[in-house]
């Protein structure tokens, strides 16, 4: 008889246990952002470019700063449709490199990507700390974020190739239209916040690593 007693406890906790488990999961659920899925045509994001920055094909900004060195790191495009990085690799203080050539290398789990040099250049600081504390490019990608710190060497030819102030807006513009049309191809996959309007950040992550690889030639400018 206490045998049934205690074999009937059991049962009763364990009952218990499973409803409050039940209840949790439930909670969990409601707790979690909402997804849907949509079309690429109805994504809609806001890309920030603040005056006097100049934009790079390969999706890299450059300012120059008064002494004649120009501050570089991702622009804001980038930023959203890369995601958030685990790790970088930042170019050694002393590295030449042409404009175009692979300078900056992000890793994001098993992908990588390399952001191009904006401009000829001799690499005469790195942001060291942004390697160990990714998280300042999502805060400030213009700012806290930068990444590298060139002594141009042929500024005057360089220039030109740039965007700048309206003409930075309108690249932006541009590679906006041209990214909705890279995502037709893989609308099955696309999920968008219910509520925001904003993108999943690390949207071309996200796709797989076709499509990694291809947003890396078409937008990064990768020759892979």
């Amino acid at each position: 008889m206490v045998a049934l007693l205690v074999v009937a406890t059991i049962l009763v906790f364990l009952a218990v246990d499973l409803i409050v488990q039940a209840f949790q999961a439930r909670a969990r659920v409601k707790e979690a952002k909402p997804w849907v899925r949509i079309q690429a045509d109805a994504l809609q994001w806001k890309i920030h470019c603040p005056e006097g920055v100049f934009l790079a094909p390969g999706h890299t900004w450059s300012s120059i700063e008064p002494t004649g060195v120009v501050r570089v790191g991702m622009d804001d495009f980038a930023r959203q449709m890369i995601g958030p990085v685990d790790a970088m690799e930042l170019p050694k203080i002393g590295a030449k490199f042409r404009a175009g050539e692979p300078m900056l290398r992000l890793y994001k789990g098993a992908s990588l990507a390399n952001l191009p040099a904006p401009m000829d250049g001799e690499v005469v600081d790195v942001h060291t700390s942004l390697a160990l504390a990714t998280g300042a490019i999502k805060r400030d990608p213009y700012g806290e974020g930068w990444m590298v710190l060139l002594k141009p060497e042929n500024l005057s030819q360089d220039i030109p190739r740039l965007a700048v102030a309206d003409q930075a807006r309108s690249y932006l513009n541009k590679e906006v239209d041209r990214f909705r049309s890279f995502l037709s191809a893989y609308e099955p996959a696309l999920a968008q916040a219910a509520d925001g309007g904003i993108p999943l950040p690390g949207l071309a992550a996200e796709l797989g690593p076709q499509a990694w690889d291809r947003f890396r030639r078409e937008f990064l400018g990768e020759k892979i």
